[in-house]
C-alpha cells in the first residue's frame, strides 16, 4: 500500500508527513496453473478470478493447480497437500477458541502494538451469562492486568486484548512485535530551546475533547445518500494535494510561544 501524504499540526508547529502500513503482510498461497487438459504445459501462471488462466483460458481441472508463494516476479512452489493438511490440523485444534490469560498490563501493551479490529463479545445463550459476568467483574476490578486471548478462527493466530465497555466484553486486536516492520530511519535534530518553550506552553494548547470535532462526516453523508436511495460510487483520488509544508520558522514559533507563556 502506497504512503498517504498528510500534514500533522500541533500548536504552532506544522509537519509535512506520510502514513504507511507498519505491519508485515501475512503469507498467502497463490493458485498456479501450469497447463490444462488439451492445452500445452507452460510456466506457473497465477489463477485469475473467476478461475481463468491467462495462457489456457478457463480452468477446468482445479486438481492440477499448484500452490506457491510470490517473491518479486516469481513464485516458490510448496506442497499443496501438506499445506492444506497443516491448515486443517491447526484449525481443528484451535478453531474459534478464545484462551483468556491474564498478564501484567504494562508488559503486554508495551510488547505489542494496536491492531485493526474491535469486537463485542457476548454469551451465546443465557446459560453462560453467569460465568460471563464473572469474567466481566474480574477484568473490571483488575485494571492492572491485561486479559489476553489467543483467538484463531482461521489458520493464523492473532492476539486480542479484552476490556470492558458498559458491562460488555470488548475484544481489541493487538499486533505481535514480530509482525511490526522495523521503523524507518528519520533524520533531524531537536532544537532544545524550542522544545523547552513548547513544553512550557503545552497547557496553552490543551482543550476539552469533543467527539463531535472528529465526527466522520464523510460516512454520515454516505449513510444519508444510501438511505435516500442514491447510488454511491466510492473511488480513489489520484489528484490528492501533497501535504502542506511548514512555513513558520523556529524563531517565529519561539517568539509566539513566549507571548503565550507570558499571557
Amino acid at each position: 500500500m502506497a504512503a498517504t501524504n498528510m500534514t500533522v499540526t500541533f500548536g504552532l508547529v506544522s509537519i509535512a508527513a506520510k502514513a504507511e502500513v507498519a505491519t508485515i503482510t501475512k503469507t498467502s498461497l497463490a493458485y498456479l496453473c501450469t497447463g490444462q487438459p488439451g492445452k500445452p504445459e507452460h510456466p506457473p501462471s497465477p489463477r485469475k478470478q473467476p478461475s481463468i488462466c491467462e495462457t489456457c483460458g478457463p480452468i477446468t481441472d482445479t486438481d492440477a493447480l499448484l500452490r506457491g508463494v510470490k517473491s518479486g516476479q516469481s513464485y516458490t512452489l510448496v506442497d499443496a497437500e501438506a499445506a492444506e493438511e497443516a491448515k486443517e490440523e491447526y484449525g481443528r485444534a484451535y478453531h474459534k477458541v478464545l484462551n483468556v490469560v491474564p498478564h501484567p498490563s504494562a508488559e503486554f501493551l508495551n510488547a505489542t502494538a494496536a491492531g485493526k479490529s474491535l469486537h463485542y463479545i457476548t454469551p451465546a445463550d443465557v446459560s453462560g451469562a453467569d460465568h460471563y459476568q464473572l469474567l466481566v467483574r474480574l477484568i473490571t476490578e483488575h485494571p492492572e492486568l491485561a486479559f489476553v486471548g489467543l483467538h484463531t478462527p482461521r489458520s493464523a493466530t492473532s492476539l486480542y486484548h479484552l476490556t470492558v465497555r458498559e458491562g460488555v466484553l470488548v475484544m481489541a486486536q493487538r499486533t505481535r512485535e514480530g509482525a511490526v516492520k522495523p521503523a524507518p530511519s528519520v533524520g533531524g535534530e531537536v532544537n532544545d530551546a524550542l522544545y523547552a518553550m513548547l513544553d512550557g506552553a503545552l497547557s496553552q494548547f490543551v482543550v476539552p475533547y469533543d467527539p463531535a470535532t472528529y465526527a466522520d462526516t464523510y460516512q454520515d453523508t454516505l449513510d444519508d445518500m444510501i438511505a435516500n436511495g442514491q447510488t454511491v460510487n466510492v473511488g480513489g483520488d489520484d489528484n490528492r494535494p501533497d501535504a502542506l509544508r511548514a512555513t513558520v520558522s523556529d524563531d517565529d514559533i519561539m517568539a509566539k510561544l513566549k507571548v503565550l507563556v507570558a499571557a
